[in-house]
Parts: structure tokens; C-alpha cells; sequence
């Protein structure tokens, strides 16, 4: 195909694009060339069918030229410039191989690789965001309350954590999605020696799916499902991440917000001032945070195009094409229209990222002004003083009652009714030790946030190196998939010029 500069890296872009149209040109392109080495065509038919191939190319990317997607007007023009002997092209094929499974797994080939690049572009920008302050305390909230002070690198490094676990998805999916269903026809094959292996090669294909009746009616279901499935998994936790920063703008002063200037890639400014944000039309001190909102409204969209694939490929016979390709009134393929979608969810919230503003006085204010450290409180009269569990809990309780009664954040809490509510606990439960072991400073450094995080020493938790040691590891989770992608993506590439080469020599 050819090919243009796009006048900055010096890359080389298709200048077409990878529509139906265009995977049935490498279809065939592909059974060309295939045919011919079998002897299925002669060499002298071979050159006329690579001609009438190329020519109809070479129509469809021509300004304003259709681009048919109904293989019968295809096979028309092929005729048109070499007659009905062309069509001995499509030999051993039918419409169910080639349109019904054959291009929907290109197309979403194609779509998913789209789709994962932007995944680790958006994790990438979520690490660089969050190793800028790591360390930062931050609330975390359990059932819609605030539970426990925890960092800005373990709450988002959770988040990162979660979604190297759907990137293994990506990677366990394209195991199944790159094999070929080409050359089955119908379902049953025919008496035409077609080499499939050949054709998977010359089509990019890791390898084939082997039975012709799976190939054909059964794969199509389970793979457009877990196709659908992986990219509703990633809308999920994108629609957790987001319920989280939009509800920071129900906040006066939240402590992680988008900032209304430019967003800046490379020194390239890809975003004009303010895009991401909006205002009101009435009141000019509102700043929406539109892109969010967008984000969270794609990821309800892609979950409910997986989820009418679902149901569409539901309690039908085989033989039926409801969950296949078939598009009536436009109405879209929706495993492809979901990945499609996931893609621009995930672009844009790398956007988003890229300028996010965290406030970190802000957040520690948030964790100061309620009693989410007081687990520690109970924690350590168990470890250092050997209170039983519940004495240490009740006390505790009764601490957070009389503060939130007396309208006190934690540090603002009398050492001496401190002493008086252990004591009072104490002889509730009838416990020897009456007086509060704790010495007053001992009692006030338990209810800085900083001293629980800092005590932290399980496997995961938010102490400062366990956290550096886990944004390590999903930077280089990071690193390798990329390293992944670009070898998938080098793989089909060069799949795709060997094609193009061998079917050149038949020209």
C-alpha cells in the first residue's frame, strides 16, 4: 500500500484506511498467492487475477472512490477488468470465512493493539503523576467513609497494580485472537486443497484455529466475548478511578484537580487552553471537569456494547450471524465497537492525567479533620502493651465519640479525658491495667497520620519503601509491555510487506 510522511517524526502513515475494503484486498492478495503455489490456478491466471486485485486497490483509493464492503459489488469489479475467470479467486472460500470471521478478527486485531497502546500511554502518565509525590498522605475510604490515611503512591499504585493485571488480559487474549479462521469456507472446507497455514502466515496469524466447524461458528462467539470482556474490564476500574476524582469537584477545595491550562506532549502542545475543563454559562466560577465526565460516560458505553454482544450471541443456533459481523442499518459489530471505544476512553484520560494538580496540604487536612488514624490507636495498646483487642477497640471509639461530640479533630482531644475514657473502659470490662500506659507525647504521635503509615511493615502496605519497591515493579510491567506491543505490532507489519512482496512477483 502506499504510503506518506507525516511531516514530524518521520514516520511513514498509511494514507488509507484499514477498513473492510482494505482487508479484502489482503484476503486477496493472500489466496492469490496461496492458489498458485498450490497449482490450484496457472501461473497465467495468476497474473490476471493479480492484476484485476490490484486494479480494484488502486480504484478505492482514489479521492471520493467507494469503498465497498459487500463482497458480491467486490467480485463485480474484479470481473469488470478480467472477466469471469477472476473470480476462480475465490475458490474454497465463502462469504462466512472472509466476512463473517475472517475480517471481524483483523479488524479487531487491529483494534485491540489501538486500544492496549493507549492503556500503557495512560498508565505511563498515572506513574509519572504519581512518583512526582509518593510519599503525600492521602485518605482512603471504605463504604463511601473515610477508613485510614494511607500515601498518594499506594492508593494510586493500587490502581496501577490493577491495571497490569488487566494488561496480562490483553496479552492472554491476543494468544487467542491472532489465528486464523481463513480457508474454511463455509465451515466444512471443500475438495480445493487450500493451505490455511500458508494463508495464516500471509495474513499475520500466529497460527490457525484448527477445526473448520469451530473456525467458522463457534470461535466468533467465544472470541468476540472475551474481546468485549477485556475492555469492560478496563471500564470498570477507569469508572472506579473516575467516580473518585470527580467526586473531589464536590469538594470547595479538592486535592487532586485537572488545571485549566494547556496539556503538553513532548514539546508539542496537543491541546488547546482549557479543553479538558469547561465553564458555565451562568456562573463563571464554575470549572466542569467535562473530560472526566466524558471518560466516565465512555466507559458505561463500552460496558454496555459488551454487554449487548452478550446477549446478542445468546440461545442461537449455529449458522446464524447475529454475533458475528452483520450490520443492519449501520447498527455496529459491537466487540469492535467497544474496543474502538475503549480506545478513545483511554486517550482521553491519559489527557486527563497529564494535568491532574494534587494538593498535598489539602489532602492532609482532609485525613487530620476526621479520626481515620485511630486504628492505630487500638493497634498499638495491643502490640506494646498487650490490651486485649477488645478494650483497645472500645476506648478507641469511645475517643472518636467524645471528639465528634465536642466538634474536636484527633489532636485536639484532652490527654487527661483520654486517660479518663481508657480508665472508664477499663473497669467496663474489668481489665487490671486502669491506667492509660501511654505517655501524653506517645498518645499524640499515634494520632499523626504519618506515624501509622510509617508503621505500616505488612507486604503491600503504604510504608515509603514498600510503596517505591511496587511503583518499581509496574514501571517495569510498564517498560515490558511496551516492548511487547512494538514486537507484535513489528511482526504484522512485516507480515504485511511480505505479502505485499510475494504478491507483486504474480503481477
Amino acid at each position: 500500500m502506499d504510503t506518506k510522511n507525516n511531516g514530524s517524526k518521520g514516520e511513514e502513515i498509511s494514507i488509507y484506511p484499514r477498513d473492510r475494503f482494505f482487508w479484502f484486498g489482503e484476503i486477496n492478495k493472500a489466496s492469490t498467492v496461496m492458489l498458485r503455489e498450490q497449482d490450484i490456478i496457472s501461473e497465467e491466471l495468476c497474473a490476471e487475477i493479480a492484476k484485476a486485485v490490484e486494479q480494484v486497490i488502486i480504484d478505492g483509493e482514489k479521492p471520493g472512490a467507494k469503498r465497498t464492503f459487500d463482497y458480491f459489488e467486490l467480485e463485480q469489479e474484479l470481473i469488470a477488468y478480467g472477466g469471469p475467470e477472476i473470480t476462480k479467486v475465490h475458490v474454497g472460500r465463502s462469504r462466512v470465512d472472509m466476512v463473517d470471521v475472517t475480517i471481524p478478527r483483523l479488524e479487531q486485531r487491529d483494534a485491540i493493539l489501538d486500544s492496549f497502546e493507549q492503556f500503557i500511554l495512560m498508565r505511563k502518565a498515572l506513574l509519572e503523576f504519581v512518583k512526582s509525590n509518593p510519599n503525600a498522605i492521602v485518605p482512603f475510604y471504605t463504604q463511601g467513609v473515610p477508613a485510614q490515611p494511607t500515601t498518594l503512591g499506594h492508593y494510586l499504585g493500587g490502581y496501577l497494580e490493577a491495571f497490569s493485571r488487566i494488561a496480562d488480559r490483553y496479552l492472554e487474549l491476543w494468544e487467542r485472537l491472532n489465528k486464523s479462521p481463513f480457508g474454511v469456507a463455509a465451515g466444512g472446507t471443500s475438495s480445493f486443497h487450500l493451505d490455511r497455514e500458508r494463508l495464516s502466515e500471509l495474513l499475520g496469524f500466529d497460527g490457525v484455529i484448527c477445526n473448520s466447524f469451530d473456525a467458522a461458528h463457534a470461535a466468533p462467539l467465544d472470541i468476540g466475548i472475551e474481546v468485549s470482556n477485556v475492555v469492560s474490564t478496563v471500564a470498570s476500574t477507569v469508572s472506579m478511578f473516575m467516580t473518585d476524582i470527580l467526586l473531589q469537584y464536590t469538594y470547595s477545595k479538592p486535592w487532586i484537580i485537572m488545571d485549566e491550562g494547556v496539556y503538553k506532549q513532548g514539546a508539542d502542545s496537543v491541546l488547546k487552553e482549557g479543553e479538558l475543563t469547561g465553564t458555565s454559562s451562568m456562573m463563571p466560577q464554575k470549572r466542569n471537569p467535562k473530560a472526566l465526565t466524558r471518560v466516565r460516560m465512555l466507559a458505561s458505553t463500552v460496558k454496555g456494547s459488551s454487554v449487548t454482544f452478550l446477549m446478542q450471541s445468546h440461545n442461537i443456533i449455529h449458522g446464524l450471524v447475529d454475533y458475528k459481523l452483520e450490520i443492519i442499518d449501520s447498527y455496529p459489530y459491537m466487540p469492535l465497537n467497544a474496543v474502538k471505544l475503549s480506545t478513545e476512553m483511554l486517550e482521553l484520560l491519559k489527557k486527563a492525567i497529564g494535568i491532574f494538580v494534587f494538593d498535598e496540604e489539602r489532602a492532609l487536612k482532609e485525613v487530620t479533620s476526621d479520626y481515620t488514624m485511630i486504628t492505630e490507636l487500638a493497634v498499638e495498646l495491643q502490640k506494646e502493651y498487650d490490651v486485649p483487642f477488645r478494650i483497645s477497640h472500645h476506648f478507641a471509639s469511645e475517643i472518636v465519640t467524645y471528639g465528634k461530640e465536642h466538634q474536636l479533630v484527633p489532636l485536639e482531644i484532652p490527654y487527661s479525658i483520654a486517660q479518663k475514657l481508657y480508665s472508664d473502659t477499663a473497669k467496663t470490662f474489668k481489665f487490671q491495667i486502669e491506667d492509660l500506659p501511654l505517655s501524653e507525647q506517645d498518645f499524640y504521635s499515634i494520632l499523626k497520620p504519618e506515624t501509622m503509615v510509617r508503621n505500616a511493615a505488612v507486604l503491600g502496605g503504604p510504608q515509603p519503601s514498600e510503596v517505591e519497591r511496587m511503583l518499581g515493579i509496574e514501571e517495569e510491567k510498564i517498560l515490558t509491555d511496551l516492548g511487547w506491543l512494538e514486537n507484535k505490532r513489528s511482526k504484522l507489519k512485516e507480515a504485511e510487506h511480505k505479502l505485499r512482496t510475494e504478491f507483486e512477483n504474480y503481477l
